[in-house]
Order: C-alpha cells, then structure tokens, then sequence
C-alpha cells in the first residue's frame, strides 16, 4: 500500500511539475495603503504587500519589490534621490533607483519593526516597536541606540524637529522634549495631556499639533501647557493617526475617517461619505495636491478636499473574498473595492459598483449568482442585488434592528428562497428580499461563516461546529465533532464525503459517512499546519486555499501535494473553478489563475475533444425544482443528445416521468440545457438517467 501511494504521489507531481500560476488583475485595482510619500519626480505608496511607484503624480502605479523579503510597509522617507522604506519586523530597506531595487539598512537596529522616520540635516532618526529611537549619520549605513531618559515604554510613534528641538512622541507615555539632540529627555505632558498615547505630531506657523489616541492637542509654548480641542461641543474619543496642514486648512485622521477644520481645530467639517474617501490610512500632500492612502485605494484632491478622484490604476493588492461565474462572467467581491466583472475569463476587469452604497466603493464580503439575479452581501450594509449583470445595484436586505448584525458572511439561494449567514444567525427571504425571517431553531452558535447547498438541504458553517437542516432552515440539526476548536471555514460535499475548511493544527477535516466521525488530514504536514480557508472540489479533484497557499488531491483527499509555482502571494481566501481554470483570491495579493490541464486536470471543452462518447452534467438548479429543472450538459456530437435514452427514476427504481417531459435548449452543437417539466410531481429524491453511447451521467433531483 506504503509503494502504491508513493508511486501516486510521484505520478501527481511530475503532472504539476509545469503547473504555473499567473496573476489576472488587469483592470481589477486596488490595495491597503500604510504610508504615502513624494517629491518632485515620484510618488512611493507603501502597502501591507509592498511598495509601489508613480512617476506622474498617481495616473499610474507600478509594484517595485525587487530584493524585499518583508513586504509589509509601515513608513517612508524620502532623502534627495534616496528612498528608505521602515517594513513590519524586516527593518529598513533603501533605494537608490526609484524603487528598482532594494537593500537592507538594518546594521546597529536591536528591533526590526519601524514605527516613524524624521531627518534633520544629515541625521536620521528612526522610531521602532522597542528599544526607543535610533540616529544615523552615515545615511542608515549604521545606526546607534539613543535611550529616552524617564521612560519605560520605549514605543517611539512619531519624530519632530523644530529648530534644535526634538520631539518624540511615545505609545503609552505622552510626549518627551530634548534640546541636545536627543542626549537627554523631559516628559511635556501637563494638564489633561497625561501619559496618553501619542500617535503623531505636527507643526503649523509655530504651533506644536498632537495626535493622540483620544483626542487632538494645540501648544503654543513649545509644549509646556496644551489645549485639547472640542468637536462642536464634544471631545474626541477617537485616536488622531496623522495631521496636515495645507493652505492652513488643518486636516486629520480621527479613527479612520477623514475630517478637516478652517479655524484651527475650532470647529470641524466631516463631509459626505459619498464626497470623502473612507477608512483612511494616511495623508500627505505636494503643492496643490494631497494625497491620501485608504484600506483599498489611493485618492487625490486638487482643491483642498472639495472634490476627491481615485488614483489607483496598477495596484494590484486587492484583498478578494468570493468568486463567481455566471453566463460566461466571472464576478469578484473585492473586501474593499467592490465588485468586478470579467468577460474574458479573467484578462481584464471592470468595476460594477453603481448603486452600491456609499459611491464610494465598499466591503463587500460574499457574491452568489442564483438563475439570472446577483446577490452581494456586504460589512455593515446589508444585502445588494443586479438583474442586469451588476450594471446596477439595489439594496436587497437591511435589519431594522439593532440587535440583528448587518455583516454578511454568507449567502445561499435554494428555490428562490434567500439565506443569509450573519453574526446573529440565519435569515431567510421567500420574496426575493423583500421581507425577511429569522430562522435559528437549534443553532447554537450564530456567527454563520459559510452556508453549502446539499441535495436534501442546507449546511451552515460557525465559529462553534457544523449545523444541518432539511425542512428551509426551520430547524437546525449540530453534527457531533470532537476537535476541540470547531470553528468552520469553508464546506465541500462529494458523494458521502464532507469536508471543512478551519484552524490550523487539524481544523481541515471530513467525513467519509455523512458526518457520524470526523478525522483531520494528517497525510501533508504542511496542510494540517495551515488554516484553510476556501475548498474546491469536482470530479478527480479537491483543492484546498489555505494561509501556505494552494493544495491539491486527486484521490479525495487522502492524498495531497502542495501547487503554488507561480503564486507571489500564498495567503489565498478564495477558489473557484471555471471549465478551464483554477482561479485564487488572495488576501491583499489579487487575483490569480492556473490552468487545470497543468494538473492533469481536463476541461469540459478539451474532454470533448479528445473523449469519442463524452458527456458530462453540471449540478441541475433550481434544486430543489417545483415546477421545472435545468442542467447544463455537454455532449460529444457524434450522435445527437436529444436522440440519446433519458428516464426519470424515483429511488426505488421506478420510472415516474417518459421522456416527454424532457426538452432541450442548445447553447451550441455540443452543450445546452437539458430541462425536465416536474410540474406535478410528488416531494421526492428523483434520478434523470442519460446515456450517450458508451457514457451514461445521473442527476439527482429534490422536487418539492
């Protein structure tokens, strides 16, 4: 047994040898934005996947990774024609060609986490997670620890220079002063400042501005008194991330939204969200224009914040969460952009965000197709739907009560029946989203990460187990499983095989009897090390999309391999398979495909070709059907499919339905619908049986 599966794995492998991933994210834009800098000639984006340039003023964007190793970006400096770049536990890279290529600069750093960057003639300061703050005077070729006296936290957020002052603003104790270059300290903290958090500091026609983690502070003594700042008759409670000024027009980050203020901090302006950019990250600005760096994009004011306009064409660092096909389309749900749309399986993309809420691209966290109508659901909005493709969205589903969670986590249809995973349980629509009822009979945990359609029912995936229902969710039915951290990720059923997606360390399981024992897949240390978050699965295949990237078995998932050649950003949250490709979501990497065929894994189309009698069924819908059923066939044409030998059998056995219930709509000489006219039929399990030539295919139907 020990040589047979050897000689398996070894025939997997030398399959997948020449397997190769490529990114597809043309058109399909977008990136979580740490830090923004420019001079004159460029403009360099940091991102929590690496840093990106632009040689005119943000039109275009171009990915410049060459010789990093840690790739998310916390702080840029921009030295003459230097760029030095602060990363999350790598330390400091510098560039001397724009971006082309990187080098560490990291000799004398005791901490690789760089939290701020400050220059002051030809010495550089750096502020790190620990141990205080640095100094270089060799341009980061060396750098020596500098200890702030009379502190002990040592968490340096943020660096001022003004005139022989430094500043230093720390995580925990408030702000500390130095007039001998850093040789010795005093704490600034008097009055209602205190020991808060300080997160950024600025200076304006000789006043110190102080972002902290609760509100904003003005000193007009060199910061020996402070004055908080009130929001129209009430105080931040907020934290104050980055401050700018820009035609004395004082602009802020308070949290993460983006707010202004033309009185000096008197009196506040939040714009429209639909006018604003959202979940802003950073702000910067050069002459006319300010930039700002949000969780999904780049936005560029020209007049002081009236009017914004996107500039992210070539970051390419979207975080997708769900995909989907329908009528030849592919449809992504970008967390921070939105929707997209490809016609051409992939090489190009458009946005599809009309009507979606705020115009603004939002979180959309889940995307279905059920018959001809898309349903997206969103973080914190509801539920949209399209009827025409996703040119246009309306909104489908919005609790009106406060203790029900309009975060949606998962969305199945079932009848033209709408089921919706939330925080808070399960909901359900029988009027297309018009009215909506709570169906949680029996759950015991109500955080529904994922919903799967099964031929008699509904399985629901929680943070707590696996839960089942066979009557529309009325009542809920836990699967025993004995691993000790039951939370559910994704669900794939083939044949009496149940598998779940979960934590690490055995959290990717499955059942081979209808979930009566559970066993996690031991057989790839690698794969039971990793969290898997999204399955595949058909016939002679099983994909899993974990943190470690892709995993591939062809035996159901007894034996596996790892298939990541190509794949830049292994953190992968979504898979779906078309006829031809293997298509992966990555979390702030874009999107990636392969082929199937690199696997040993033929398309529908390529089996055609190449099998004399090929047929082949997709799973029928609606199912379960009322009054009638489709599925979409492909059929070799050396005979005629509406010539073949069709019966319609209930489980017993007995034919219940002649074969003029059965009717055809071609697509091509090749495939098309096969549709079955159920009208009539009793509430059962039922078997439409096709043979063509020497191929027969079944496929089971629920009528109800």
């Amino acid at each position: 047994m020990k040589k047979l599966i050897k000689l398996f794995l070894l025939f997997v492998v030398l399959q997948t040898a020449n397997s190769q991933w490529e990114p597809c994210n043309n058109g399909l834009y977008g990136a979580w934005v740490n830090c923004i800098e420019m001079n004159e000639n460029l403009v360099v984006a940091g991102t929590n996947n690496g840093v990106y340039v632009s040689i005119d003023k943000g039109e275009n964007w171009s990915a410049k990774n060459s010789g990093l190793e840690h790739y998310d970006i916390n702080k840029i400096l921009i030295k003459d024609s230097n760029i030095y770049i602060g990363t999350l536990d790598g330390g400091i890279y510098y560039s001397r060609d724009d971006g082309d290529s990187w080098i560490t600069k990291n000799s004398g750093l005791e901490n690789l986490t760089i939290t701020t960057f400050a220059i002051q003639g030809n010495d550089m300061f750096v502020g790190t997670k620990k141990n205080g703050f640095y100094i270089s005077t060799n341009n980061g070729d060396n750098w020596s620890k500098k200890t702030i006296t009379n502190s002990t936290a040592g968490v340096v957020t943020s660096i001022l220079f003004t005139g022989g002052t430094i500043y230093a603003g720390l995580s925990q104790e408030g702000l500390f002063r130095s007039i001998d270059n850093g040789e010795t300290w005093e704490k600034k903290n008097s009055g209602r400042l205190g020991d808060i958090g300080v997160s950024s500091i600025a200076i304006n026609n000789g006043k110190i501005y102080l972002g902290t983690y609760q509100a904003l502070y003005i000193s007009v003594d060199n910061g020996d008194n402070w004055v908080s700042k009130i929001n129209n008759g009430g105080s931040f409670y907020s934290p104050v991330y980055d401050i700018l000024f820009n035609n004395n027009d004082l602009f802020i980050i308070f949290g993460d939204e983006l707010i202004h203020s033309t009185d000096d901090g008197d009196n506040w302006i939040k714009d429209s969200e639909k006018t604003t950019p959202q979940r802003v990250k950073t702000i910067t600005s050069l002459g006319e224009n300010i930039f700002v760096g949000t969780e999904g994009s780049i936005y560029i004011t020209q007049n002081n914040g009236i009017s914004w306009t996107r500039k992210d064409k070539g970051l390419t660092n979207s975080l997708i969460f769900s995909i989907v096909t329908g009528n030849a389309n592919i449809y992504t749900a970008s967390y921070r952009n939105g929707i997209f749309l490809s016609t051409d399986t992939g090489d190009s993309w458009i946005e599809k965000n009309t009507g979606l809420l705020p115009d603004l691209p939002m979180r959309i966290s889940r995307i279905i197709k059920d018959n001809d109508v898309l349903y997206a659901g969103t973080d914190g909005d509801g539920i949209y739907q399209s009827s025409n493709e996703g040119d246009t969205w309306v909104k489908s589903w919005m609790p009106n009560n406060s203790s029900i969670s309009n975060q949606v986590l998962s969305i199945v249809c079932r009848d033209d029946i709408i089921y919706v995973g939330t925080y808070s349980g399960v909901y359900s629509s029988f009027d297309k989203g018009e009215t909506w009822e709570e169906k949680n009979k029996g759950l015991t945990n109500k955080t529904i990460n994922v919903m799967y359609n099964d031929i008699n029912g509904i399985y629901v995936g929680t943070q707590g187990g696996l839960f089942y229902s066979s009557d529309q969710g009325n009542n809920w039915v836990e699967y025993y499983d004995p691993y000790s951290s039951p939370r559910v990720t994704d669900i794939v059923v083939k044949d009496n095989n149940i598998f779940l997606g979960g934590n690490k360390g055995g959290g990717f399981r499955v059942s081979r009897d209808n979930g009566a024992s559970w066993t996690p897949i031991l057989s790839l240390i690698k794969l039971y090390e990793s969290s898997v978050s999204s399955l595949a699965i058909g016939d002679g295949y099983l994909f899993a999309g974990t943190n470690n990237g892709v995993f591939l078995s062809k035996d159901v998932g007894t034996s596996w391999i790892e298939v990541n050649d190509g794949l830049s950003n292994i953190n992968v949250f979504s898979l779906h398979v078309t006829d031809k490709y293997l298509f992966a979501g990555t979390y702030n990497g874009g999107l990636f495909r392969v082929k199937l065929s690199d696997f040993g894994i033929t398309g529908v189309e390529e089996n055609l070709i190449c099998k004399q009698n090929y047929l082949y069924t997709f799973p029928p819908f609606p199912n379960p059907a009322t009054k009638e059923v489709k599925s979409l066939v492909y059929w070799n044409m050396s005979t005629d499919i509406e010539t073949d030998e069709i019966g319609i059998y209930n489980i017993y056995g007995a034919e219940v339905s002649d074969r003029s219930k059965i009717s055809f709509d071609k697509l091509s000489s090749y495939n098309g619908y096969l549709i079955w006219n159920c009208a009539g039929i009793e509430t059962g399990v039922y078997l439409i049986v096709i043979k063509h030539g020497t191929e027969s295919r079944t496929i089971k139907v629920m009528v109800n």
